[in-house]
């Protein structure tokens, strides 16, 4: 008990004493920052000392910010240098993201991620992912982006880059957390501590990632502190502490007591709380740390609310809304976003009148007690009676409406949890796919009509580079939905270490290799096995310098339009996996191409499907007149018209299969 109540000394000790000496650490570092800056010979070090100075100024002087970061850009252009151009791109997204503009900043990242990818920088590729997936999931709850993050987190541990990963893991956690607090899924809670202590884990080795750690601990603070559970949410402000202290990182551990002073309060300790909030908010007053400053007002508010400090309270609600409308007001002059900006400050000024009745409200129920009871008595005896008479009357009835909504809840409830699901395996299978945009870059005038029947898809597509061209496949696993998503992951897999790990590069022997390797994951190797999935799949590699094509299929063809005549390649009649025979050879076609050759995979979903004014199928000969058709267009123009042709065929009908199809000119 003496131990606690000296370190609850301390503790108030050292936010008083840090009032006093940490004010001037941040006009000492900008000092140093524009003296840096000034000094530097080195052009390329002067850009990037800009491109600093911006990120230290754009909460403190947003528009000297945006001036460095123009500057900035403007040099990196000069100089023709891209990666700089990729950090000012980043700057500029930072800085509209703090103006609350999301629509600008989401694009000034994707710009850095397009840059970043241009010049396969892995480790900007990773960052501008990330930053994508943070503005997208977690600052506008667009959760289904979720996959922006993994696929940051799967280059960052290709890379081995803790601090990638570490960050990564922060979004992860985040984000969980996030959709914790608004679908309350205990699921969504269990992964935000999951990937909470991955990034404690991973950091703890790590001399360069200990501010990371305490951050960790904090965020976890947060989290139990949400859910009522304050003894564990204090056990990670200690451990939050405890890494800060050996940092000396005096900003940050004011903010860790401030953590504490939130539990404490909880505990009983009202007093000694409120003390501690009313210093940490003088301390966030002076460094400038706003997003600090209004959580302190807003404890300080409620706190005193709740130990019947009407006043207090009041001055410092009054306080609170008024630093949050100017920083609304400061968003609302910065974006483009003035309504939705004024309609904030309107409910921001509308609490502060409700707030001012408080002392009203408390004055009047000490006079009107006696009435108030004596109605409420009358009119509760009034109900009671009507409520007993309506229960007797239809007690039968209550019943059975009981029961069913009972099961119409079990319903729902099994409902949302195969939704939630689904959604899930949708992102993941979505890290599984390679990027469009990617291949884009092999081949230039190609395109993707990818449409799912369900959320996830039997239906897959893949390719790889080779050292004089291009592996291209277009794949139907038996069935869709998620039996035939779970079949494209593994197809997708297998695919992988043949072509990439084993060296694979021949379609034919690709194909037969994968047959066997699909039977042998699903134990189809003998007469016995009832598992009988597999898939139909058409594979080629390009070689668009000498415009040399070899074909193989199982079961699916290839079509090559020249001249608006269509040529189909017939594809070996055997599928892969199945019934098909564990050694099964299938054939190569070699084929010459000619310049304006349009090529194209499909499945059969896109044939196959019912509509037109029969409701009949499209049909394969439809498909191949459709494709003659938008031949001579451009790739962007032929996947719009043939999904207009799919899409006015389909009419009212439900989509019956999923639909892959790929293609591309010479």
């Amino acid at each position: 008990m003496v131990k606690k109540m000296i370190l609850n000394r301390y503790l108030i000790f050292f936010l008083f004493l840090f009032s006093f000496t940490a004010f001037s650490q941040r006009s000492e570092k900008l000092k140093e920052l524009m003296n840096e800056m000034q000094a530097e010979k080195n052009d390329t070090l002067k850009v990037k000392k800009m491109i600093l100075l911006s990120e230290f100024l754009f909460k403190s002087d947003y528009a000297q910010a945006v001036k460095y970061s123009e500057e900035g850009m403007r040099l990196a252009c000069k100089y023709n240098r891209t990666d700089l151009q990729i950090s000012a791109l980043n700057s500029f997204a930072d800085l509209y993201w703090y103006s609350a503009d999301y629509d600008k900043s989401f694009s000034y990242y994707f710009r850095a991620y397009q840059l970043a990818d241009s010049i396969h920088d892995k480790g900007e590729v990773s960052r501008s992912l990330y930053n994508l997936g943070w503005l997208s999931c977690i600052e506008q709850k667009n959760y289904k982006d979720i996959g922006y993050l993994y696929r940051s987190l799967q280059i960052a541990k290709e890379l081995k880059h803790v601090g990638a990963q570490m960050r990564v893991f922060n979004a992860l956690g985040t984000c969980y957390s996030s959709m914790f607090k608004a679908k309350n899924d205990k699921r969504d809670f269990d992964s935000a501590v999951h990937y909470y202590n991955a990034g404690i884990e991973l950091g703890r080795n790590s001399k360069d990632q200990m501010d990371h750690v305490s951050s960790y601990y904090v965020n976890l603070c947060d989290l139990y502190f949400g859910i009522g559970e304050f003894y564990t949410a204090r056990g990670y402000a200690n451990q939050a502490m405890d890494y800060y202290r050996s940092l000396d990182d005096t900003v940050d551990v004011v903010y860790v007591i401030f953590k504490m002073a939130q539990c404490d309060f909880e505990f009983g300790k009202q007093d000694q709380a409120l003390r501690i909030y009313k210093s940490s908010y003088d301390l966030f007053v002076k460094q400038g740390y706003k997003e600090a400053e209004i959580e302190a007002l807003h404890s300080l508010a409620s706190g005193n609310y709740r130990v019947k400090n009407y006043k207090d309270a009041y001055d410092y609600y009054e306080k609170y809304i008024k630093l949050k409308t100017e920083i609304d007001e400061h968003s609302y002059s910065t974006t483009l976003k003035g309504m939705e900006n004024s309609n904030s400050l309107d409910r921001a000024k509308a609490s502060v009148m409700q707030l001012q009745q408080i002392k009203e409200i408390e004055e009047l129920k000490n006079k009107k007690k006696t009435i108030y009871l004596s109605v409420l008595g009358g009119v509760g005896i009034v109900i009671f009676v009507i409520a007993y008479l309506l229960f007797r009357q239809n007690k039968l009835r209550q019943l059975t409406n009981l029961k069913l909504t009972e099961q119409n809840k079990i319903i729902n409830e099994k409902k949302r949890e195969i939704e939630q699901s689904i959604e899930y395996a949708q992102g993941i299978q979505t890290v599984f796919l390679p990027s469009e945009e990617e291949l884009k870059l092999l081949l230039r005038d190609n395109f993707i009509l990818y449409k799912p029947k369900d959320v996830v898809s039997g239906d897959f597509y893949w390719y790889m580079a080779t050292d004089n061209g291009i592996l291209l496949a277009c794949a139907d696993c038996t069935g869709h939905g998620v039996p035939g998503a779970l079949m494209s992951m593994v197809g997708i897999n297998t695919l992988q270490q043949l072509c990439v790990e084993r060296k694979i590069l021949s379609p034919g022997l690709i194909l037969k290799y994968l047959n066997a390797e699909i039977k042998n994951s699903l134990k189809q190797n003998t007469d016995e096995s009832k598992q009988r999935d597999g898939m139909d799949i058409v594979l080629i590699h390009l070689d668009p310098t000498m415009r040399k094509l070899t074909f193989a299929g199982a079961n699916r063809p290839l079509y090559i339009i020249r001249n608006r005549e269509v040529t189909e390649y017939k594809a070996t009649k055997h599928a892969i996996g199945g019934f098909t025979k564990y050694d099964q050879n299938f054939e190569e076609t070699k084929i010459e191409l000619e310049g304006g050759d349009f090529i194209c995979l499909s499945t059969d979903g896109y044939a196959d499907q019912f509509g037109g004014p029969n409701g009949k199928k499209l049909m394969t000969k439809k498909l191949k007149e459709l494709l003659s058709e938008v031949s001579f267009f451009g790739a962007n123009e032929q996947k719009t018209k043939l999904e207009e042709a799919f899409n006015n065929w389909k009419g009212d009908h439900a989509q019956i299969d999923d639909v892959c199809i790929i293609g591309l000119k010479v």
